[in-house]
């Protein structure tokens, strides 16, 4: 029987859970297959971002090589005073210490630097006081950020991780070379988290890689499973791997993984499983590759077609610990302040764009060319299932585009049950 673990690698999004493992473990209960979840972007940056986190990473810069600058010089002097307030920081931005924003708003709690310079050219008069302190308490983990940058991690950033190297992902050479030689703070983070986790009855290792700057953390976090847990199979999958890997040449990325699935994963995801229970062969995997004899074989047999509606399950966020996302104000703005206001929790009205015209977009691709638009009834049932499950009001629909005729029922349905939600999402004129 196979036992499923879904993983979110660092980083996406600190504010709320990304979509695709919530979805994909919906999916997996609807059809009675065990799994869990663990979002590893969101573990490792508040490890990271703590008092243990901050000791580490102050003993790393001092003792390196770097250059001391006068900006890091002035860092390292405000040494214990980060130490000693990124606990509390972390807890009023995880909304759990709001009395604390009267000492940040004095400006004399937190340290400042670069970041605070803004304060200078915006006006804050029109914000509320948690929202005017968790805009200062935004720039004091920028402020952070910067001197990891500035130092031990040149690649760290806080939705995103050695962005650069998934550029040349196409033939792997320098991404390759990473992986297996440098072993920075982050990293050691990341293994620590993962020896603590439970392992034993796990079989499968699913991994979403939806942005570029999520593949070096998938294939570290791949390396250490590879060497302490080789009996366990991993397969990849998401935006990134969707768009950049179609072409895939290279099959010293399967020393770290079993299987790299395109496009919408539900389907290539139980066909593996399928696989692995000894229900089909490895010739009837669903649009998947795999390494035979140091080649890259893409297979696209599955007896099933993919999955749709009610078939896909209610998004599951019961295995989040959804108390410890994070508001991060990183603009006044109001608008673009939703993509990192705590908690909006995913939903999708449908699946690929109604539209798929647009000149900027790769209208090939199946998340935009396969509109699957979602009964709203059976939106309205999710809506109350997810509400029921998390005790969450707030929701975001993750559409390319969201199809106007849709969200026109859907509100009407949401005035006609009378259920008070939040809800925001993208449309495209």
């Amino acid at each position: 029987m196979t036992n499923v673990l879904l993983i979110t690698p660092p980083f996406t999004q600190l504010s709320s859970p990304y979509s695709a493992m919530p979805f994909l473990s919906g999916t997996l209960k609807k059809v009675g297959i065990e799994s869990r979840q663990t979002d590893l972007g969101l573990l490792t940056a508040l490890e990271f971002f703590s008092t243990n986190g901050l000791i580490a990473f102050f003993d790393e810069i001092e003792k390196s090589k770097i250059k001391k600058t006068p900006q890091i010089i002035k860092f390292i002097s405000q040494k214990m005073r980060y130490i000693n307030t990124i606990d509390s920081i972390i807890l009023f931005l995880q909304g759990k210490y709001d009395i604390l924003a009267e000492r940040i708003i004095k400006r004399d709690f937190i340290p400042e630097n670069n970041r605070f310079l803004i304060l200078n050219e915006i006006n804050l008069k029109n914000l509320g006081l948690i929202e005017k302190a968790k805009f200062m308490a935004t720039l004091y983990i920028d402020d952070i950020v910067d001197l990891a940058k500035m130092t031990i991690l040149p690649d760290f950033n806080l939705a995103s991780y050695y962005e650069r190297l998934a550029g040349s992902a196409g033939c792997f050479d320098a991404i390759y070379n990473e992986i297996n030689n440098k072993n920075d703070l982050i990293c050691q983070i990341v293994e620590s988290i993962l020896a603590k986790e439970d392992f034993n009855e796990v079989t499968l290792v699913g991994i979403s890689v939806p942005f570029p700057g999520n593949l070096y953390s998938t294939l570290k976090i791949a390396k250490w499973l590879k060497k302490n847990y080789p009996n366990i199979k991993i397969a990849i999958g998401g935006g990134y791997v969707s768009t950049e890997l179609r072409l895939l040449k290279d099959y010293r990325i399967f020393e770290f993984v079993d299987f790299i699935s395109l496009d919408s994963g539900e389907a290539p995801l139980l066909s593996i499983i399928d696989f692995m229970n000894g229900k089909i062969s490895k010739n009837n995997l669903c649009r998947t590759f795999v390494s035979e004899n140091n080649m890259v074989r893409f297979i696209d047999n599955y007896g099933r077609g993919d999955l749709f509606g009610d078939e896909l399950g209610v998004p599951d966020y019961k295995d989040l610990p959804l108390e410890k996302y994070l508001t991060l104000y990183e603009t006044t703005n109001k608008m673009h302040r939703l993509w990192s206001t705590r908690i909006f929790l995913k939903l999708r009205v449908a699946y690929g764009c109604y539209h798929a015209k647009c000149s900027f977009c790769d209208t090939t691709l199946d998340y935009i060319k396969s509109y699957k638009p979602t009964d709203v009834a059976l939106l309205i049932k999710q809506i109350k299932q997810i509400i029921k499950d998390t005790n969450i009001y707030a929701f975001h629909f993750v559409d390319e585009a969201l199809p106007p005729h849709i969200l026109k029922k859907l509100a009407i349905e949401l005035l006609k049950e009378n259920i008070n939600i939040v809800w925001w999402g993208n449309i495209r004129f």
